[in-house]
């Protein structure tokens, strides 16, 4: 019987609308470049997946989005948005990401409506605090409703350990990974 615990590894989901910086943060939270980076909107097409790690050393799929904007506002293909929509559906956590230094625009509105219609726990990242402009970009996160607002500088790795320390507060302490997976065949290294 299902209780509501999904099989596999924990799957956190980063999205947002364009260009807020998702990527960087993708980065980040694996301490290594895998996500391409760029000021030009769209540049990621396809949802990228990697395995990320806490440093106790559990680990978990780390997935970064296209673009995500489900009021159409933005020139997104709709493959890239259903692809976003679809990986979303599949987390454990979302972190929904808005550029601090932009304030909440409409579209960030529309992105925090379908994370509540996901049911999915969102987490808000407000990206690029490290900016002069974005003084009241954090506080404004808050207005979308959600219980934790995160500032972080994906850019410089300013809020990166507390954004880890909030994935790990949600996962299976570590040494429970094994006694969950009992029974199951270990996959080779």
């Amino acid at each position: 019987q299902d209780l509501g615990v999904k099989a596999g590894p924990f799957r956190v989901v980063i999205a947002g609308r364009p260009n807020v910086g998702k990527s960087a943060l993708f980065n980040r939270l694996l301490r290594r470049r895998r996500s391409l980076v760029h000021d030009l909107p769209g540049v990621t097409r396809d949802v990228l997946d990697e395995e990320g790690s806490l440093p106790d050393g559990r680990t978990f799929r780390l997935l970064d989005t296209g673009g995500f904007d489900p009021s159409g506002h933005e020139e997104i293909p709709s493959a890239v948005r259903r692809k976003a929509l679809e990986a979303i559906r599949k987390a454990d956590l979302l972190l929904l990401v808005v550029d601090g230094a932009a304030g909440i625009v409409p579209a960030d509105r529309a992105a925090a409506e379908a994370a509540r219609h996901s049911g999915v726990e969102t987490i808000v990242v407000a990206n690029k605090i490290d900016r002069k402009e974005s003084e009241s970009g954090e506080l404004e996160a808050w207005e979308l409703g959600f219980p934790e607002v995160y500032g972080v500088s994906a850019e410089h790795g300013i809020g990166a350990d507390d954004l880890l320390a909030a994935i790990g507060s949600r996962m299976q302490p570590a040494g429970d990974e094994a006694a969950a997976g009992a029974g199951e065949t270990p996959e080779p290294e």
